[in-house]
């Protein structure tokens, strides 16, 4: 996370730690902002049951809200000596881009403490719209043409293993 400046906002029961690019300071307030459920704007996404996740605009960018919850006590526990998921992610999507890979922008990560522990944990990324899934193109995006479709699959399998051989 080099380079991202760390803001601490109290809380009534513990406190937020607030990471943004340098000269991007209005992510602390917009991060207050959702913490508190300022945001009545966002729409939930379907996501997986430890993670809660909204889609909306902040200004005139679409962004993703991606809240990570502790699935249980272990989990808790892990993240005395480990990273947040939400950190840990970002960290893997600096490392991709770092790699040439395109990906969605981060924003803003956001991390609740109480009692200095890990409470829950949030990334803030860029939207992509409309952007179809792999799974689209792969059984359905290349349905009139099979030699897109082989092209388009011999592509994605250099793409990946590029990705396996950096690691």
């Amino acid at each position: 996370m080099k380079g991202w400046v760390k803001v601490e906002k109290k809380l009534f029961r513990g406190y937020l730690e607030i990471y943004h690019r340098p000269g991007e300071d209005k992510w602390v307030d917009i991060a207050v902002s959702y913490w508190e459920g300022g945001m009545t704007h966002l729409t939930k996404v379907e996501s997986s049951q430890f993670a809660v996740v909204h889609e909306g605009n902040v200004g005139v960018l679409s962004c993703y809200f991606k809240r990570y919850l502790i699935r249980d006590y272990r989990d808790g526990i892990k993240h005395i000596i480990r990273p947040s998921r939400a950190r840990r992610a970002l960290r893997g999507d600096e490392k991709v881009q770092s790699y040439g890979f395109n990906s969605p922008r981060a924003l803003c990560l956001i991390e609740e403490r109480i009692s200095g522990l890990l409470r829950q944990s949030v990334l803030v990324t860029e939207s992509i719209k409309d952007a179809p899934s792999v799974s689209y193109w792969i059984n359905q995006g290349f349905a009139d043409s099979p030699e897109l479709r082989q092209q388009f699959l011999e592509d994605f399998g250099h793409v990946a293993g590029v990705w396996h051989s950096k690691g």
